[in-house]
């Protein structure tokens, strides 16, 4: 058996760290400008290097690094030679002992962090944490489900994107998705559902509509519940604010309907039970 490697920690510069041979292959290159931009504020592992400086752990982070412009990364070099057959067995050991967070996890992580922090809104955290705020949205979706559905997520019963699908139904028709889940449902065949249901259903709220054309072949539609045009005027004026400040902060038109959605549906965050 190979005797221990003796570690000790050091500034690294990035130019100086070589790739060598990986059993990772696909680096995601989505993904590494927001480990970058993470890397850019604290670096919690460092990578890990032989005495040639070759990387034995951390390819992905040396690759966010330089796509940002970080010089240095915390780095642990290893006091003694390693060879190519130790080289691929640490890759392995910490590549397949590297678990990801379940939903249920990243759920309740996002919720204590917006509790350390009332000032918060989930957007917030979401910049703190590279997160986009479709995404976000998705992560906080269990705080718009009844407390059973949140149960079976930390239970890793179902998944995010169940909870995503069933967040978007009254609470009362939500245990009904549950069930559909938990009996073999994908999320497609729970979103089909869905959408069924809703066009099936009738009644509801008795709205009157307002249409205006405008050049170019554009129309605005506004729905309000008494039309009045104080009314049309108070909408069209927080629709404007919203999209306006989406636009700047380089959001597209789903991400800006989907946080619309939120903010009309409230924000009711609680963990289960």
């Amino acid at each position: 058996m190979a005797p221990p490697i003796d570690l000790k920690l050091d500034d690294v510069a990035v130019s100086d760290m070589k790739p060598g041979p990986n059993v990772r292959k696909d680096p995601h290159e989505p993904q590494l400008r927001p480990l970058g931009e993470s890397l850019l504020v604290r670096q919690f592992h460092p990578v890990i290097l032989d005495l040639e400086l070759v990387i034995v752990d951390g390819w992905r982070r040396w690759l966010a690094a330089q796509l940002v412009g970080i010089k240095t990364l915390k780095a642990i070099i290893t006091a003694q030679p390693v060879s190519q057959s130790q080289l691929r067995i640490a890759q392995l050991m910490m590549s397949t002992h590297r678990a990801d967070l379940t939903g249920g996890e990243l759920y309740m992580a996002c919720y204590e962090l917006l509790q350390l922090n009332p000032n918060w809104l989930a957007k917030d955290l979401g910049e703190q944490l590279k997160i986009s705020p479709s995404m976000m949205t998705r992560v906080m979706s269990p705080s718009k489900c009844i407390e059973v559905v949140r149960k079976a997520l930390m239970e890793n019963r179902i998944g995010l994107s169940h909870c995503y699908e069933i967040s978007k139904v009254p609470e009362d028709k939500q245990l009904e998705l549950l069930e559909l889940k938990l009996s073999g449902a994908s999320r497609d065949e729970l979103g089909t559902h869905r959408r069924k249901r809703n066009g099936r259903k009738g009644g509801g709220i008795n709205r009157q509509q307002a249409k205006c054309l405008l050049p170019g072949g554009s129309s605005v539609v506004v729905s309000i519940k008494s039309l009045s045009m104080p009314a049309v005027v108070q909408a069209l004026f927080d629709a404007y604010k919203s999209a306006k400040k989406c636009s700047e902060d380089g959001l597209d038109v789903k991400t800006w309907e989907s946080m619309m959605g939120d903010r009309a549906r409230g924000s009711r965050i609680g963990p289960a039970a």
